[in-house]
């Protein structure tokens, strides 16, 4: 009887082990994307990555002013999964100070994925999307907001 409750036990355990295993490292997906691009005339995004950090810069070259609320707020990395776009679960620390892009100027954030998202990112299709504000300083100062817009960059990771 003793054999058999050690035999028992000793399974669970290496079960639980290779559950562990086979999840550990990967990034929780969130609901399947529904985002849709609404382009920017002189706004660009760029964006370099590796498994460990990305670096993404965002550079206005008419827009008078270019306002988000950091990156929790107007940054979603998605991963391309079956051909669809999903949301990656990112862990809810803030990472980057609000910066106004005025214009002929950009702004550029490096950071290391595990402190934005829970690891480091596996080989894949993803793509940041990236919300934000024009201000239009024609209209008066200080600056009056204007539509939102969204941007997106694909880019893959080897």
């Amino acid at each position: 009887m003793k054999k058999y409750i050690g035999i028992a036990i000793a399974l669970c355990l290496l079960i639980g082990v290779s559950a562990f295993a086979l999840t550990r490292g990967e990034n929780k997906l969130l609901s399947e994307s529904n985002i849709t691009e609404i382009p920017c005339d002189g706004v660009t995004l760029t964006v370099s990555a590796t498994h460990s950090e990305v670096e993404y810069t965002i550079e206005s070259s008419t827009v008078d002013y270019i306002v988000y609320d950091g990156y929790n707020d107007s940054m979603r990395l998605e991963m391309l999964r079956d051909g669809k776009w999903y949301k990656v679960q990112a862990t809810g620390k803030s990472h980057d100070e609000p910066a106004a892009v005025s214009p002929n100027n950009s702004h550029t954030v490096r950071l290391k994925w595990k402190d934005v998202y829970k690891y480091n990112m596996e080989s894949g299709q993803y793509r940041l999307v990236y919300t934000f504000w024009a201000m239009d300083k024609s209209k008066g100062h200080p600056p009056v907001e204007s539509d939102s817009y969204v941007v997106i960059q694909e880019f893959v990771i080897q």
